[in-house]
């Protein structure tokens, strides 16, 4: 999900790239953000893990696959709303502590949701697979974009 909104934020912003900036400069903007995109991937994935570590076997190991799914879902789904209504100021503390809950509330019902109905849990398992072909794309530009992150920073 972060490489591909990372991915459609550098498209919409390629109308004024090409205004200012010359081609290599615009390709190695579009390898930094993926570069980004794949360290922020890692970090989301590692926290994960560490969250089916951390809690009871039944609760987010078994059926990991989908139960991460949810989560990074309605997570991604929180993050497009409050991009949303920040509006270059960041709203009160309840906003967030209200969306916070909201968003912990959806992914219990939905992985209980999940957990008990096995058709649903057959579709999310098919979407994840689905999804998982975009990493046969993102990784080779993630890694490229890694290298071109390190050129150009430390030689």
């Amino acid at each position: 999900m972060v490489h591909s909104w990372s991915v459609r934020a550098f498209l919409y912003q390629v109308p004024s790239f090409l205004l200012y900036y010359k081609l290599g400069k615009i390709i190695a903007i579009f390898f930094y953000m993926m570069a980004f995109a794949l360290l922020e991937s890692i970090l989301v994935t590692a926290a994960l893990v560490l969250l089916g570590f951390v809690l009871p076997l039944k609760w987010f190991r078994e059926g990991f696959p989908y139960k991460a799914f949810l989560t990074v879902s309605v997570a991604a789904g929180a993050m497009i709303y409050l991009q949303s209504i920040l509006d270059n100021k960041l709203p009160p503390k309840e906003t967030f502590l209200l969306l916070g809950g909201i968003s912990f509330a959806a992914v219990v019902l939905l992985i209980l949701l999940a957990h008990n109905l096995k058709f649903l849990q057959k579709v999310l398992l098919f979407i994840v697979d689905r999804l998982s072909i975009l990493l046969y794309l993102f990784l080779p530009l993630s890694t490229i974009g890694l290298v071109v992150v390190m050129i150009r920073n430390f030689w």
